[in-house]
């Protein structure tokens, strides 16, 4: 599978005094406002962030932490120091992640220093056992988790995340010791109380790392924060549908299939592929293709025959398309038990014919007979609309009675 990270866009900050940025293009509320999407508000530990038509609003208790970034389905968010480039790892040396919070001096030297593990994404975590080579990935625990304001629960905010990732290289048959670990590390000098600002901090400079993964996003990052604006970049072109590309779908799936090359497991489709099922109820109206808010849903005509096609590794999962559907046709679930899924789907081919009142192109299951004159489903309501009207106003009334 060969995926490519379209470039970032427009970044906007959610609040002028946090370093949390938005690309606005890629907000999936704010392209589409009916989508109930707050997986970034669910995320923040101190409930700062909030979710309108608009977009996240951070206020001014955001901690810089980067845990909403994580959870955001199309990486329209991003955090300056979770983004940093590293050098190349190499097969006989354990990867080692500290957060922050702990004195830069007392890191091991070589480790990578993020604001806080809960903002590591799954597809970063997945990068980082697959360029370690050999190597164990290492989030060093300093105790500090139980009481810093970043982390919701005694454990570490990133516990979710790392079982998460564990499982897919499980599946993927990665052996154990190139697995990622949380490492109890005691520190030796104080923590300090809270994540400090990113201006302050002391980068490691070693190039390479998520270098595939973030494009010019770092580039951007970096410039809007050296400048302190509230807007920088140029808005990124959109295909025709103005559809939303789920990155982090696209890098998760890549990353999955990177690891099925490297290891010769199976790529799992049956459970990383959704399945979308139709029934006869469907008039075609696309409705559902027209509301996707990644384009993952498509129509297509061959010919005389017409339908939707899915393309489920473009797929999030929102559910707009089910409510989209008038009739209650469609239906979006998890995959079969089945050995393989396939990417690309068609759970409708209807036949079309021409109304013979208003002309227009419709989809017939074939309930019309061949010699029949057919018509729309909307000239047909209009049929049932007037006979329904004739029946209330002349046979209610009695003026057809016998």
């Amino acid at each position: 599978m060969s995926t490519v990270a379209r470039p970032v866009g427009t970044l906007q900050r959610p609040n002028p005094r946090a370093h949390l940025w938005v690309d606005v293009g890629a907000c999936l509320p704010h392209r589409f406002p009916d989508l109930d999407c707050h997986a970034c508000a669910d995320a923040c530990p101190v409930d700062t962030l909030n979710v309108g038509e608009d977009g996240p609003i951070a206020g001014d208790d955001c901690l810089n932490c980067g845990r909403c970034t994580a959870q955001c389905p199309t990486g329209a968010l991003a955090v300056p120091g979770l983004k940093t480039e590293t050098a190349e790892f190499t097969s006989d040396a354990a990867v080692r992640i500290d957060c922050w919070r702990v004195p830069a001096e007392a890191s091991p030297a070589g480790t990578l220093r993020v604001p806080c593990h809960g903002g590591l994404r799954t597809t970063q975590l997945l990068a980082l056992a697959r360029e370690s080579g050999d190597a164990p990935v290492h989030l060093l625990d300093r105790g500090g988790c139980a009481d810093c304001p970043a982390s919701d629960a005694r454990d570490s905010p990133a516990q979710r995340a790392v079982a998460e990732v564990n499982h897919w290289l499980e599946r993927m048959e990665v052996p154990a010791d190139n697995r990622v670990r949380m490492t109890p590390h005691p520190c030796s000098q104080p923590l300090l109380p809270t994540i400090p600002d990113p201006e302050a901090r002391r980068p490691v400079s070693r190039r390479g790392f998520f270098r595939a993964l973030q494009g010019a996003a770092t580039h951007a990052l970096e410039r809007a924060e050296t400048d302190r604006t509230e807007t920088v970049g140029e808005p990124y072109p959109v295909d025709g549908h103005a559809r939303i590309h789920a990155r982090e779908r696209s890098l998760f799936l890549a990353e999955i299939a990177r690891l099925s090359r490297r290891t010769g497991a199976r790529f799992p489709s049956a459970e990383l592929f959704p399945r979308i099922r139709v029934t006869q109820d469907c008039c075609n109206e696309n409705l559902c293709a027209a509301l996707c808010p990644t384009a993952a849903l498509q129509p297509y005509q061959d010919g005389a025959e017409a339908g939707i096609r899915l393309d489920a590794a473009a797929c999030i999962g929102c559910g707009a398309c089910e409510s989209a559907c008038p009739h209650g046709a469609l239906t979006l679930g998890p995959g079969t038990t089945d050995d393989h899924t396939p990417r690309w789907q068609e759970p409708t081919r209807h036949r079309l014919r021409s109304c013979s009142e208003c002309e227009t192109a419709f989809a017939d299951h074939g309930e019309t007979p061949d010699d029949a004159l057919p018509v729309c489903p909307a000239c047909a309501r209009s049929h049932d609309f007037a006979r329904a009207g004739f029946e209330t106003l002349f046979r209610a009334s009695g003026a057809f009675a016998r």
